[in-house]
Formats: structure tokens, C-alpha cells, sequence
């Protein structure tokens, strides 16, 4: 996995517990080691590659995950939804941008990383009577005032410059909303446009799920208070 790291990306303006600045990039570490070989047929399409073998190989796979993912809730409730998108993922090396956002969003929150959700990414074309674009790309992002990951309206809203993305689907990106913009251009953000997150209706971790992950899968404990 490529190492996009780099401090001079993003600053961490806001007291947390644990520490940001070394909780990610061991969080990122870990969902790597602990998943690894993960592939997304979607890079293969952006490539203009969708016909290859390859390609049909990870969709197919990509479409019996996601339809198994649909029937943990009612098989085991939290824990068991939380428990089998990991293993599911790691069992058969494929997730798209959705996936990796529900499982980074999770192994933050089981290190006790606080205020940390998935969002999907909408472009708005500034001065225009325009309607915010859908970019097809869910992220993680850490610090969003509550008002606005509203998951009723589902409302897209214009981050704050230093709310920081964990991008897992992207070889683990880690920056801020003012410095990512050239990142996104590959999914159609252009350069006058203005970043915009909308809210997603997930499943949120309780205690239990959280043990449970922590339980079943040790390698994504990062944060020693956990292990």
C-alpha cells in the first residue's frame, strides 16, 4: 500500500483521546495487515479495464458480499454485522469505498477514537442555482458537529477546512478537507467546484459490537487500553 501520509497534509486543531496524529496512520497499519490483498473492481473500471477476467471475478465477488453483509443484522444483530463485514471482506479480498468507509469508521471506534462517521462525497459548483453533485466515494471523517451529520434529512453540508478524511479505499489517505481536493479529481471533483459530505444511515457500533471486534479480530487493536 502506498504511505500517503504526511504531516504537512493535515493539523489536528482540536484535544482528542487517543491521540490523532498516532492513531491513524497505526489504525490504517492495522486495517492492512489484518485485511490484506483487499482489491475494488471499480479501480479496474477507472482503469478502463472492465472487461477483463480480473474484473468480472471481483464484481462477482463484490455483489455476494454485499449481498451476505444484508443478512448479519438479522442472523446476530450488531455484534454480528460488525463481525461478518470484517471477515467477509478479509475472507474473500474485496470491498469498494463503501465497505472500507463502515470498516474504518469501526476499528476507529474500537480504539476509542470519538465523533468519527462515514460520509459520501457530493460536489457544489459555487454562485450557481445548481443542486450539490453526487460523487460515487464514501470517506471517513473524524469531528463533524452533530447538526450536521444529520441521518434524517441526509442533508450534504460543506466541511470544515480542517476535518480530517481517513481514506482507506484510496491506499489510506489521511488529510483534511482543504488539502484534498486534487485527491477527489479522479472521481469527478472539479477544480472551481466546493467538497460537500452528505450523511449515510449505517448501523452504529454499540459496546458489544465493539468487543466483539476487538475479540475477533485482535490484530485491529491499536490503542493498548484495548488489548
Amino acid at each position: 500500500m502506498l504511505d500517503n501520509i504526511n504531516n504537512s497534509n493535515y493539523s489536528i486543531s482540536f484535544a482528542a483521546r487517543p491521540k490523532l496524529k498516532k492513531v491513524l496512520p497505526q489504525v490504517k497499519n492495522a486495517i492492512f495487515r489484518t485485511l490484506p490483498g483487499v482489491e475494488s473492481p471499480n479501480k479496474y473500471a477507472m482503469a478502463g479495464d472492465s472487461t477483463s477476467d480480473t474484473f468480472k471475478d471481483l464484481n462477482n465477488r463484490l455483489g455476494f458480499i454485499r449481498a451476505f453483509i444484508k443478512t448479519l443484522y438479522a442472523d446476530g444483530g450488531l455484534p454480528e454485522h460488525f463481525r461478518g463485514l470484517i471477515g467477509i471482506v478479509q475472507a474473500f479480498k474485496v470491498a469498494h469505498c463503501d465497505e472500507f468507509a463502515e470498516i474504518t469508521k469501526t476499528v476507529l471506534k474500537a480504539n476509542g477514537v470519538k465523533n468519527c462517521d462515514m460520509f459520501e462525497l457530493y460536489a457544489l459548483k459555487p454562485n450557481s442555482k445548481e443542486k450539490p453533485r453526487k460523487l460515487d466515494h464514501m470517506i471517513t471523517a473524524i469531528g463533524i458537529k452533530k447538526s450536521q451529520n444529520d441521518k434524517q434529512k441526509l442533508r450534504p453540508f460543506i466541511p470544515r477546512p480542517n476535518t480530517i478524511i481517513m481514506d482507506t479505499y484510496l491506499d489510506g489517505y489521511i488529510g483534511t478537507a482543504k488539502n484534498v481536493k486534487k485527491k477527489y479529481k479522479i472521481f469527478g471533483l472539479e477544480p472551481d467546484e466546493i467538497l460537500m459530505f452528505r450523511p449515510v444511515r449505517t448501523y452504529e457500533p454499540d459496546k458489544a459490537s465493539l468487543e466483539t471486534v476487538r475479540h475477533k479480530f485482535p490484530s485491529l487493536v491499536v490503542n493498548k487500553k484495548y488489548n
